[in-house]
């Protein structure tokens, strides 16, 4: 539903939430209304839950990049490492807020191994000047954990901004290194 609300524009999402929870009661099924009423202090809380559910889709919306390419940035990640070093998560934070914060799995982390490119985030930012800090956590080649920080500071311009982390060990025991490319 959310994402056909999408197609009405983000100045609409609001009304549509509160739409939403308006319709909430009428879409119970008939063992919900035939349940016992629920303690008013629990039915608060879960329609408080759900508006903070319906709050973080609204913001991730409205994040979504416009039809524009001038607003328009991706950031993937891709990979170069021996088998025993692994990439655990990634935090992706621009211009002071984070914008991500994701956790690889096994078979997430042999996709990257083999070439694969995780788009990381897709989103909308202003032309100008903008500060990207990547931060990968894993484990070295001899079981120690190791932090890698990068920092970027680039300047958007009226077109698509495509950007590549590029995680890079040669050896087992190297920490490794986070390359990042600017593809204009």
């Amino acid at each position: 539903m959310i994402t056909a609300l999408c197609r009405l524009g983000a100045k609409c999402l609001p009304l549509a939430c509160v739409a939403m929870l308006l319709a909430l009661p009428a879409g119970l099924s008939a063992a919900d209304q035939m349940a016992p009423e629920r303690n008013p202090d629990d039915q608060i809380e879960a329609l408080t839950m759900d508006v903070l559910r319906l709050q973080r889709d609204w913001l991730e919306l409205r994040e979504w990049p416009s039809e524009s390419p001038e607003r328009r940035i991706e950031v993937y990640l891709t990979a170069s490492l021996p088998e025993r070093v692994s990439v655990n998560s990634l935090s992706l934070i621009l211009d002071g807020n984070t914008r991500r914060r994701h956790e690889y799995s096994a078979e997430q982390l042999a996709a990257l191994r083999s070439g694969a490119a995780h788009r990381v985030y897709l989103g909308a930012i202003d032309p100008g000047t903008h500060l990207l800090d990547a931060r990968i956590e894993g484990w070295d080649g001899m079981g120690r954990n190791y932090t890698t920080d990068s920092r970027l500071s680039f300047r958007k311009l009226g077109t698509s901004k495509l950007l590549e982390l590029h995680v890079l060990a040669l050896e087992p025991g190297q920490r490794p290194d986070i390359i990042v490319r600017q593809w204009d």
